[in-house]
């Protein structure tokens, strides 16, 4: 058998005396108010579980599209010297609400930024819709460089695919940093 004797706790410098039985009791009160709850909580959080997965009809190297909605540097590079169209596609997983697409050049690299684009949706991956679209998404639109394409009416649907016919100049490179979907 453990011989627990009493204990000393220093608060503020001075020495309380304590039951041993006290402390523990404390300690298990602790645990069942903050550690088992936050534990709990932590884990009904799925890392990456309502991360959209992406993809693309070419990348460059390494340069694939799954940081688009990270806005990481440098994003996604389709094939040097592309042919077009390109695509991206974007599986949200479950079906959502879209209302507009956001693009995001790649720092000091708008002539690598997609130009004329056609947005289209759908919710088995293969019957696709057009829904929107832009002859020139050269040139921002919104706050912080973001070119904005807004769908008429809202539509519900699990994919999104951005068609990509032509970009804003460069012969060599097709580039993207960032996509927001609202």
């Amino acid at each position: 058998m453990i011989n627990i004797k009493k204990s000393a706790i220093q608060a503020d410098g001075h020495f309380l005396s304590c039951e041993p039985m006290r402390v523990l009791q404390l300690c298990a009160i602790v645990i069942f108010i903050v550690y088992l709850p936050a534990l709990w909580l932590a884990s009904q959080v799925k890392i990456g579980a309502n991360s959209p997965s992406v993809s693309s009809s070419s990348q460059l190297s390494s340069y694939g599209p799954d940081t688009l909605f990270d806005l990481k540097q440098p994003g996604w590079h389709a094939a040097k010297s592309p042919t077009y169209p390109q695509s991206i596609t974007v599986d949200f997983h479950v079906q959502r609400e879209i209302q507009l697409l956001g693009l995001l050049a790649q720092d000091g690299n708008t002539d690598r930024a997609p130009k004329a684009i056609r947005i289209e949706i759908a919710n088995d991956g293969k019957s696709w819709e057009p829904v929107a679209g832009s002859d020139n998404a050269c040139v921002s639109n919104s706050p912080q460089e973001w070119h904005d394409i807004r769908i008429d009416k809202p539509v519900k649907a699990r994919y999104l695919k951005i068609i990509i016919f032509s970009n804003c100049g460069n012969p060599e490179f097709l580039t993207l940093k960032g996509l927001r979907v609202e």
